[in-house]
């Protein structure tokens, strides 16, 4: 969470009939301004940087605007709500949690228009691939695993299931046999990484409060003219 704190000593007194409560009122507004834009570079950030299944991230990125009357408590937020903090992770990097400490990564060839950039297809979610691989036992015992192999492979083409090979999961779009040889087309859908996954630093947050927090002393200023133009003191 990005927070904004701002404290000028403006000498633009002439024109007010009570200073002390435009300057307070321009410092609140200008608190709320920046955190308001920063939510919005961050937004923008996000939908160009990252690959998002749905809205749920960007609706999940939010500012908190200050409402104090005093000066020194003043403090408005921006930043993702903790139904979001998986974010943060971004933000900083570090090893992402897994609960079964494999984590399943879909490859290009399960997301849509085969792009690394796009998210995995709905029919291709992992939850729905774990229980279309196949398994054993068959009813005919195989003198050799490459035949045991083979096997597996005709029957996840013929009935759209997936293949499992070491840490890799596989579906099968051709197969078929020529001069005593099996000849297969597959697709690599998902990576199984085994080891803790650690995520590199992509940071949203802080290049998206930069221009705020530099804008800040002239969105203060902006913001005491209008009150001396509108003559709007409360």
């Amino acid at each position: 969470m990005t927070k904004f704190i701002l404290d000028i000593n403006n000498p633009m007194k002439r024109g007010f009939d009570d200073y002390k409560k435009a300057n307070t009122m321009a410092i609140r507004n200008t608190l709320n301004i920046q955190a308001a834009l920063t939510r919005k570079n961050a937004i923008e950030i996000i939908k160009e940087d990252f690959t998002l299944r749905n809205s749920f991230t960007e609706d999940s990125i939010s500012f908190k605007k200050t409402r104090s009357k005093s000066i020194p408590k003043m403090e408005s937020k921006a930043g993702a709500l903790q139904r979001a903090k998986y974010m943060r992770l971004q933000e900083l990097g570090g090893q992402r949690p897994d609960l079964d400490g494999r984590t399943s990564i879909g490859q290009a060839d399960a997301r849509i228009g085969r792009s690394k950039r796009k998210v995995v297809s709905k029919s291709l979610y992992i939850t729905a691939v774990k229980k279309k691989i196949v398994r054993g036992p068959f009813k005919k015992k195989f003198k050799s695993s490459k035949a045991k192999k083979t096997a597996a492979l005709f029957v996840a083409q013929k009935k759209k299931l997936f293949i499992k090979r070491n840490n890799n999961i596989y579906s099968v779009q051709s197969i078929h046999k020529s001069g005593g040889k099996v000849k297969t087309r597959i697709s690599h859908i998902y990576s199984i990484q085994t080891r803790p996954l650690h995520i590199k630093p992509s940071p949203w947050l802080e290049p998206a409060s930069r221009k705020p927090a530099r804008d800040g002393e002239n969105i203060f200023r902006s913001q005491i003219h209008k009150m001396l133009k509108n003559k709007k003191i409360i």
